[in-house]
């Protein structure tokens, strides 16, 4: 059964922007604030319901045909889906898919009040207020980017999670959802969202800070630990931040690709070792760690929305 995002709530968090707009106190712009994120939160719930009714009928189905183990599975990826937003049964894709246009749809009508609003506070001299907006752009991931990451030498091979450790390797068609992130502003920049939905938002380009947010698994982070790279919750901590941002370096291997470099680690790379492994490393004037540490930022293996 197809989705469907009501207007209603939508249509009420617009009026609100656009009357707060005749006034000038400081208190209207974070007022309708309140609302859209109120009507936010319903879309974002009534989304998340239909996924588990689609969860329940598929778990009916599988049940009717006889196929237990199936029923099985799927009732733990329901479970995992309602205590922690995770999506780990990819054969759902036609839900999935739903799911997250719905979630994209919800997200860009905020990001959208949210802009109109910093307007409003700039012109009234709010510049925390400012900042805390911002801040909740980042947080909600409002600017991202789907992507998969590519080993630009071996176009086979995929930037995936797996254990919670990232690896590079072939990709099955169950796994298409462990290879695709959310590219968003660098976690430790300094919290002023530069880029906006109008103008592309995050690109992939050298020069940008960027942070790598699994599809699958809500709030956590690709991230550097012990030299490995780790798939992390997000944590509010200066560490974290760091370890969970890269500067895109033009490709070493090749200029048209990219390489990623630890924001607290200069000239050290993300490599894809031997065993498949991802680890970061200080570079190597070889042609070998320069293939190993280039990548192509290509379009999602899971296209969630």
């Amino acid at each position: 059964m197809p989705f469907r995002i009501h207007a209603s709530a939508f249509l009420s968090l617009s009026l609100a922007i656009q009357l707060s707009a005749f006034g000038s106190e400081p208190d209207e712009p974070l007022a309708s604030v309140a609302i859209a994120e109120e009507a936010f939160e319903e879309e974002m719930e009534r989304a998340n319901q239909a996924l588990l009714s689609e969860y329940q009928r598929e778990i009916e189905k599988q049940s009717k045909d006889g196929n237990f183990d199936n029923v099985t599975r799927l009732t733990v990826g329901l479970q995992f889906f309602e205590s922690d937003g995770m999506l780990m049964d990819p054969e759902l894709e036609t839900q999935y898919k739903e799911f997250g246009k719905a979630s994209r749809k919800s997200k860009d009508e905020l990001l959208k009040n949210y802009q109109a609003v910093m307007g409003k506070l700039v012109a009234n001299g709010q510049l925390a207020e400012l900042q805390e907006i911002q801040q909740k752009i980042r947080n909600r991931g409002l600017v991202a980017k789907l992507v998969s990451l590519q080993l630009t030498s071996n176009p086979g091979l995929f930037l995936m999670h797996g254990g919670y450790k990232g690896s590079v390797r072939e990709i099955s068609q169950h796994e298409r959802l462990n290879a695709t992130f959310e590219m968003v502003v660098g976690l430790s920049t300094d919290g002023i969202v530069r880029e906006g939905k109008s103008k592309g938002g995050i690109q992939g380009r050298p020069g940008e800070i960027v942070s790598f947010r699994a599809a699958s698994v809500p709030n956590h982070y690709l991230a550097h630990g012990n030299s490995e790279l780790l798939l992390q919750v997000y944590m509010e901590d200066e560490a974290f931040r760091k370890n969970a941002s890269f500067n895109i370096q033009k490709g070493l291997f090749r200029s048209s690709a990219v390489s990623f470099e630890a924001v607290n680690f200069p000239d050290h790379f993300l490599i894809m070792k031997p065993d498949g492994k991802v680890r970061l490393e200080k570079r190597e004037a070889t042609a070998v760690f320069s293939r190993a540490a280039t990548f192509s930022i290509s379009g999602p293996k899971f296209r969630l929305w």
